[in-house]
């Protein structure tokens, strides 16, 4: 129960962006952000890279790093897809790979 208590207090990524969505509505022109603003997108970089936090919320990318140096940053790795697939090679099989191109005909069999 108490990590669930944890979640709760910590906003989600869309809740911050409603938050400095709904204050740049009601905002004067040149007014800095509010400390409870900065805290709220620096908490975010438990769960976030600095840069998806930056552009969810157009803050300038510099200014979040500094004022998120000394937080605690657990790194996010996303799972990427292999770059090179190797395919096992089957040697009773045929193939055949034709390419057509306006004016050009390509073909190559292997065996």
């Amino acid at each position: 129960m108490v990590p669930a208590e944890k979640e709760k207090d910590q906003p989600t990524l869309e809740e911050v962006h409603e938050l400095f969505a709904s204050w740049r509505n009601q905002k004067g022109r040149r007014d800095p952000i509010p400390p409870a603003l900065w805290e709220s997108a620096i908490h975010l970089v438990e769960q976030y890279s600095v840069n998806a936090i930056a552009k969810r919320l157009k803050l300038n990318y510099n200014e979040l790093k500094i004022r998120a140096e000394g937080y605690p940053i657990t790194p996010v790795h996303k799972k990427r897809s292999p770059a090179f697939i190797e395919l096992a090679t089957i040697h009773t099989v045929e193939c055949t790979i034709e390419m057509e191109k306006p004016g050009k005909n390509a073909r190559a069999a292997y065996s």
